[in-house]
């Protein structure tokens, strides 16, 4: 068998690969219809120059090679048609003219005026040349130079870094795939290696990553699925091959007359190898074909953790907008924030973006309605295509004027790529990328990246806006505090009803554990902490009414669920207490309250959440907020269950003294139950 051969069929793979992501995507689009004619002649030409040195006699070789030649004949002027097409060039005739002059030179295949039979060298059968071969030659030669120089004199005068970057590459994939014309010399009898199928594998990625003009899909994603499929498929046929050669020098002797027993056992053997080469291929690939990306997609991903540390707005719009022009080196990075008094989305920060700085967007803008209702990054690219094709337009359901103005206001804000940044399902604003400098496009990672930053954003920018009105609020009432505790208190239940609202179940929840508390503190007598704070009764019904703050970040979902919580769902309600805490670490006025709030859920056995804190470990104020808490939650309806009645929710309190209880605190409770202070 001759292995020289498998070098053609590897080619051949990648080829296919390429040519069935361009099927699968759109074929309807004159430039894949032009990419899917190439490669589908490059693929013959492969397989059939594989199959030429693979034949044992010269008829089956003169067949092969007919069928090679078929595809060698359409590759020069597909090249060109490709060209035109990406290029935006239109030249009906000379494409017509081509493809008949390709349609004559496959027609006089059956007479030897093109291929005077064939003849064995070195590395097997190879055809030879007919009196029209030369002009065969000067055809494919003649669409191949025009090719370059189209393409070269093009990227001359092209300005965008991006259609630059992608002639540029284009010119040399074309141009290493060209280097396989060397195969053509054994045709005048030079014995020499037919190695032009490196030449395609080499210039696969390239192709991928320079023909695409739309963005169909991501290109690396082809490079990478190519050179894999690639890598597993040369080492299956090459281990195969190995195997089979090995097996009839050194096993003939002993199988006899079963000469299936080798290319079964090969098969098997194959079978088994090729999972764990896989994931070694993958491997390989990912770290040294992308370790740029990832190591930039890292940067980025901490830096989006780290921004959940910053309250100030402003300071955090500076940061967003630094790290991605920083780390992507865009011309430009702008931030569209909603503004709820002018109920428009403005421009809040920019570097180096928009030519209108004061430029700003109703919710009912084209841009804004795509991008609230499509919730993904939007890129001019698309739009630019989907203005252009009818096909595409009408399966987005979207008017040609409306798709209009969003390309203009893009353009406007020189926007290629627009991010919407959602809390929830509220959009509140929109990150404007520029191009990238180097003149690369973004990447459907880069987009997936982007649209995971822009999560991180919101909830970012929400939190900061957030903790940036609690904290101006908190000052405010701190310098009121002693001469309007009223309102600040008014203040805070209305904060904490606006949490409990967000359950029917637990409405009013907040105001009864602050009643059930302060009747507890009535009836605990001389107490240590109490006596040393003058103010211990004012701070403990602060954060009584706050102890729940942090249910803000508990999902609607998780509130709301009728059946027990799945143990994912169970640690991300026990996290309240923490996040409540951290809320209220923010306001000034409130620090000292931080114990009771973070606290309330630990138990006096050190069984409890979020650090299984026991006995006097427990902060005083936590331990009568836990009592409170507990106890009108026994006492309301939950989704899951009726409420108990107060007399048995009371013994549950009783019996779990000094369990869950400290039994202080539950004396203290009993008392006050008794006298009908709680009820």
């Amino acid at each position: 068998m001759n292995l020289h051969a498998m070098t053609y069929f590897l080619a051949a793979a990648t080829v296919f690969c390429l040519g069935a992501f361009v099927f699968y995507k759109n074929l309807k689009s004159k430039t894949n219809l032009s990419i899917f004619l190439l490669i589908t002649s490059t693929l013959l030409w492969q397989i059939g120059s594989g199959l030429i040195l693979l034949s044992k006699d010269l008829p089956l070789a003169l067949f092969y090679t007919k069928i090679a030649f078929i595809g060698i004949t359409f590759i020069p002027i597909s090249t060109y048609h490709l060209t035109l097409s990406l290029l935006n060039i239109k030249k009906t005739k000379t494409i017509i003219l081509g493809y008949l002059l390709a349609l004559f030179f496959i027609s006089i295949l059956r007479t030897p005026l093109l291929l005077n039979g064939v003849y064995e060298y070195s590395w097997g059968f190879f055809f030879k040349a007919g009196p029209l071969h030369p002009i065969f030659m000067i055809f494919f030669i003649y669409f191949m130079v025009l090719s370059f120089f189209l393409t070269y004199s093009n990227y001359k005068k092209e300005t965008s870094f991006l259609e630059k970057n992608r002639r540029k590459y284009f010119f040399m994939a074309i141009f290493i795939a060209y280097i396989g014309i060397v195969d053509y010399i054994p045709t005048y009898g030079v014995n020499l290696f037919p190695f032009g199928s490196l030449a395609v594998i080499a210039c696969i990625p390239i192709f991928a990553y320079a023909i695409i003009t739309y963005r169909l899909n991501d290109i690396e994603v082809i490079i990478r699925e190519t050179a894999i499929f690639a890598g597993i498929f040369g080492f299956s046929i090459g281990l195969f091959m190995f195997v089979i050669a090995a097996g009839e020098q050194v096993l003939q002797p002993y199988i006899g007359q079963n000469r299936w027993v080798i290319p079964a056992f090969s098969l098997l053997l194959v079978t088994f190898a090729i999972r764990p080469i896989e994931k070694l291929v993958y491997s390989v690939v990912g770290k040294y074909l992308f370790r740029k990306k990832f190591e930039y997609q890292k940067t980025l991903q901490d830096a989006a953790e780290g921004m959940s540390k910053i309250r100030d707005p402003k300071k955090l719009l500076s940061l967003i907008i630094h790290i991605i022009s920083a780390k992507l080196k865009l011309t430009g990075v702008s931030v569209l924030l909603y503004d709820s008094k002018q109920e428009r989305y403005r421009m809040k920060a920019s570097r180096g973006n928009a030519k209108d700085k004061f430029i700003n967007l109703s919710p009912g803008n084209p841009l804004i309605s795509w991008l609230s209702e499509k919730k993904k990054p939007l890129t001019l690219e698309e739009v630019q295509k989907w203005t252009s094709n009818v096909l595409g337009r009408s399966s987005l359901g979207v008017l040609k004027s409306d798709l209009l103005q969003i390309k203009d206001r893009m353009q406007d804000l020189n926007a290629a790529v627009c991010v919407p940044c959602f809390f929830r399902d509220e959009l509140l604003g929109v990150l404007v990328l520029g191009e990238k400098k180097s003149g690369d496009f973004f990447s459907q990672d880069d987009l997936n990246l982007f649209d995971a930053l822009s999560d991180e954003a919101a909830i970012a920018l929400k939190n900061s806006q957030l903790y940036f009105e609690i904290d101006k609020k908190a000052n405010e009432l701190e310098a009121l505090y002693k001469r309007e505790h009223r309102l600040f208190m008014h203040a805070s239940i209305a904060f904490a009803a606006a949490i409990d609202a967000r359950d029917s179940y637990t409405h009013g929840h907040s105001e009864r554990v602050t009643n059930i508390s302060l009747a507890i503190l009535d009836y605990i007598g001389p107490a240590e902490e109490v006596d040393r704070n003058p103010l211990f009764r004012q701070r403990l019904q602060i954060a009584a009414v706050l102890h729940d703050v942090g249910k803000i970040g508990v999902p609607d979902e998780i509130l709301h669920k009728p059946a027990k919580l799945t143990p994912k769902e169970e640690k991300q309600m026990q996290a309240h207490p923490s996040v409540g805490a951290n809320v209220v670490s923010h306001i000034k006025g409130l620090r000292d309250l931080i114990g009771g709030i973070k606290y309330h859920h630990e138990r006096y056995d050190g069984k409890g959440y979020p650090e299984g804190l026991k006995s006097d470990e427990i902060p005083f104020m936590a331990r009568i907020i836990s009592v409170a808490d507990t106890f009108d939650a026994m006492t309301s309806d939950r989704p899951y269950r009726k409420r108990l009645d107060s007399m048995v929710a009371r013994e549950e309190i009783q019996k779990n003294a000094a369990a869950q209880f400290d039994p202080f605190m539950v004396a203290a409770f009993l008392k006050a139950f008794e006298e009908g202070k709680i009820k």
